[in-house]
């Protein structure tokens, strides 16, 4: 994400009007709009979003729920993760070599 935000700003746009970006971050549609039209607002954007990610400090509001959403979305990915490690395991157990 480092990355991203720093260097390509295309993928960043692209990440910042995905559904998970929305679900986590409170901005003003207005705003979003400058975001996605305006490559300078977008890059001072990236550096607000990385210090609030790397260093905790609080630039951009969050939804009340954010927090419990990502978690609850961490947990079934995790869940689905476990489930495939499972199968693949079982596959290769069973299959003769």
């Amino acid at each position: 994400m480092f990355y991203v935000a720093s260097y390509d700003l295309d993928n960043f746009r692209v990440f910042i009007a995905s559904p998970f970006f929305h679900d986590v971050y409170d901005i003003e549609p207005a705003y979003f709009q400058k975001l996605l039209g305006e490559e300078t607002e977008l890059l001072q954007f990236a550096a607000l979003y990385l210090k609030q990610v790397l260093f905790g400090e609080k630039f951009i509001s969050e939804k009340p729920d954010a927090v419990e959403k990502r978690m609850k979305r961490r947990e079934e990915i995790n869940a689905k993760q476990r489930v495939q490690m499972k199968q693949d395991m079982e596959k290769e157990m069973d299959s003769p070599e």
